[in-house]
Formats: C-alpha cells, structure tokens, sequence
C-alpha cells in the first residue's frame, strides 16, 4: 500500500471553486435538456435549478430528478 505523506480536504471552497463548478454543470445540464426536447428557455432553467438546489440543498443527489417531478 502506498505511504501518504498528505491529505487535502477543501472544506471552504479554497482550492476548488465549486459554485463556479456547479454552475457550469447546471448551465450544461440546461442546455441538453433543452436541445433534447424540454420547452423551456436555457436560462429559466438554469434559474429554476439553482432555485431547486437553494432549497433542498448543494449536495442533493437527485436534483434532476426532482425538477421534473
């Protein structure tokens, strides 16, 4: 097994900009549903994700899911 000689947590979005990243997630997310059929404008989605995310929480696993229930 391999020795460690450190271990890097990014509790407070210090190393990663993770609001950043999930941004572009969502943004990309928006767009292919968008192309895929969804009769919705990119940007109101992208709105109506964040809003989901703001309300059940960042980490929630099946925000996709949820929105279109």
């Amino acid at each position: 097994m391999p020795e460690f000689k450190a271990v890097l947590f990014d509790l407070d979005n210090t190393l990663v900009d993770f609001y950043k990243l999930k941004g572009k997630c969502i943004g990309a997310a928006a767009n292919a549903m968008v192309r895929a059929g969804l009769k919705k404008k990119p940007m109101q989605v992208i709105k109506e994700l964040w809003d989901l995310y703001y309300e059940i929480g960042w980490e929630h696993q099946n925000v996709f899911q949820e929105y279109f229930q």
